[in-house]
């Protein structure tokens, strides 16, 4: 992946620092989990960052980050619909849509755009928020929230992206293939 990916993701969240309530998935050097700057093709999307410290001993952190690195995929992007925290008391399913809705998107179609995803596998109701105000072209699969694991079924959250992963890699190697048959001549 071109350094310049890179880099132009580590603009975007210079140019949204944590003090203005803007949270960007961390890197992980135990797991080798990249976190938002993950430059794969596989982006894993939640609607919004709680306002957790997510530290690395956090339950849902460990699952998540955990089941990436056994599956060799520190590398997907990890990314939220809004990425600023919610104020508290506000889950998702009270999200509405707020009056910079139209900042995370610009961001959101930003990152579509550097990284051009195979899929995004989009954990919870993320789904219904990406097919309603977006249109990426792009493959969408709903997956289990990780915050799956506070109600006790960490094992169907671990399923479900292990399953995704799976999934995804063989339609992008199906994909590669693809592209490198020569074509029939008529």
């Amino acid at each position: 992946m071109p350094s310049a990916n890179l880099d132009a993701l580590a603009e975007i969240k210079a140019a949204h620092p944590p003090r203005t309530g803007w949270w960007f998935y961390p890197s992980e050097e135990k797991t080798n989990v990249q976190g938002f700057i993950g430059t794969g093709k596989i982006f894993i999307m939640g609607i919004r960052p709680s306002n957790d410290d997510w530290n690395e001993d956090h339950q849902n952190r460990r699952a998540f980050y955990d089941v990436l690195a056994s599956e060799v995929a520190g590398n997907c992007h990890l990314t939220d619909f809004f990425k600023r925290r919610a104020p508290a008391g506000v889950g998702p399913e009270r999200i509405s849509l707020e009056m910079d809705f139209h900042e995370h998107l610009d961001v959101l179609a930003k990152e579509v755009e550097l990284l051009q995803p195979s899929i995004i596998l989009a954990m919870g109701c993320t789904d219904d928020l990406l097919r309603k105000h977006t249109n990426f072209g792009i493959r969408i699969k709903k997956i289990i929230h990780f915050g799956a694991v506070y109600w006790g079924k960490g094992k169907e959250f671990e399923a479900s992206l292990r399953q995704a992963l799976k999934e995804a890699r063989a339609a992008g190697k199906q994909r590669t293939l693809e592209h490198q048959r020569p074509a029939t001549r008529v």
